[in-house]
Parts: structure tokens; C-alpha cells; sequence
């Protein structure tokens, strides 16, 4: 018989949620407001390879706070836009898109999320978010509505640890009392939600932007059923 499954952690970017406009696209828009025109595409190239710079690369074994964090972005955009650090208008900018990232308007629902997660609390499931965001997370679910669809929502820079750390993992593990293999990791993400998770022991799905109806008939399928 197989485990019975009592927790589902969700990624959130990606997963449930994702960033729209896209980063490039906002950042132009932004600086557009200060009469300088940047190119959408190279700078969601250029975001992808900062984040890791500042993130990534010593992400896995940083112990984070939420204060920290907040440094991280503002090195983060300080290194993005290097060339305008000194402008007079660049601490609101930063302020500005760092507050656009704590709302509502920065991420488009996935269709059919809430549906799907409704299906699983119906089935007697705990549901949880880790999520690399920060502690903006919140308000950004809040004003979704879809924070009442989770039991607890954990972000790395609140916990201490990012993805792909196991203790990020562990932490939550803890929290719900539930053994690796009574919970199902599903994100978007092989190297920071799937890998880690089965290290772990845990159940994963690797979610590719499948339609969530159709997720929740293979949930159902492989792993609800004795």
C-alpha cells in the first residue's frame, strides 16, 4: 500500500503564479518614466544572470532574514542598472519596483490553481508554499485571495534557507509533523523544488504548465490511490 499523502507543498513562480508583465518588460516600463529606453528582451536576459550573481551563488548555503533580502534586491538593482546609480531619481525607481513586487498587479493567476487546490483540501490535504520570494509574498497572495487556500505560506528569506537547500525543506517538514514521504513537492523548478525534494524521500511533480484539471486526475490516479 502506499504512503498516505498529508501535506502538498506548492512553488509559487512558475507554478501557480507568474510574474507579468515579465521582469525585462516592467524594468523598461519603469525606466521609460525617466525618459530612458531599454530593451525589454536583453534585460530579462541580464535579470536572469544578476539574480543568479546575487542569489544563486551563495543561496544554497546563506543563512537569509528578511533584512538581508531587502539588500540582496537593492544590490540587485544597483547592479542591473549600474549606469544610473547615481542619477537622482534612481532610489525611487528602486523603491517603486521593489513595492510593484510586493502587489498584486506584478503576477497573473494560473488558470484552474484554485480549483485544484480546493480539490485536495476537499480530500483532506494540508497545503503549504515554499517559495524563494520574500516576505512580499504575502501581500501578493493576499491580494490574490488565494492565501485562504493554504494552511501555512513559507518564503526563504523568512525561514532562513532557499531552495534548493534541504533545510528549507526539513523546516517544513517540521512545521506540519509530517514524514518526507507523507508529502508531495509540486514546482516548476528540477533544481530548486524537484531534485531536492527527492533527496529527500518526498513524492514531486514536475509541473510544466499541464492544465490543473487534468493535474488533479493524475494526482489522484498515482498518488491518492492504495
Amino acid at each position: 500500500m502506499k504512503p498516505t499523502v498529508k501535506l502538498v507543498i506548492f512553488d509559487a513562480e512558475g507554478t501557480f503564479i507568474k510574474i507579468h508583465p515579465p521582469v525585462g518588460e516592467y524594468y523598461a516600463q519603469l525606466f521609460r518614466e525617466v525618459g530612458i529606453n531599454l530593451n525589454p528582451v536583453e534585460l530579462q536576459s541580464r535579470v536572469k544572470e544578476v539574480y543568479r550573481l546575487v542569489f544563486n551563488e551563495n543561496g544554497a548555503n546563506h543563512r537569509w532574514n528578511q533584512a538581508l533580502c531587502f539588500k540582496a534586491w537593492r544590490s540587485f538593482f544597483e547592479i542591473l542598472f549600474k549606469d544610473y546609480r547615481f542619477e537622482p531619481w534612481f532610489d525611487s525607481l528602486f523603491e517603486k519596483a521593489y513595492a510593484h513586487f510586493g502587489s498584486k498587479d506584478c503576477v497573473m493567476l494560473i488558470p484552474g490553481f484554485p480549483e485544484f487546490a480546493k480539490g485536495l483540501r476537499a480530500k483532506g490535504l494540508k497545503l503549504c508554499v515554499l517559495s524563494n520570494w520574500d516576505g512580499r509574498l504575502h501581500s501578493v497572495l493576499s491580494g490574490l485571495g488565494l492565501d485562504k487556500l493554504f494552511d501555512r505560506v513559507y518564503t526563504g528569506c523568512e525561514i532562513g534557507y532557499l531552495k534548493p537547500n534541504l533545510a528549507s525543506f526539513l523546516h517544513v517538514l517540521s512545521d506540519f509533523k509530517v514524514k518526507p514521504e507523507e508529502a508531495v513537492m509540486i514546482g516548476d523548478s528540477l533544481k530548486d523544488d524537484i531534485e531536492p525534494a527527492l533527496k529527500l524521500g518526498m513524492k514531486t511533480i514536475h509541473y510544466q504548465g499541464e492544465d490543473y484539471q487534468d493535474l488533479f486526475l493524475t494526482f489522484q490516479e498515482q498518488l491518492l490511490r492504495p
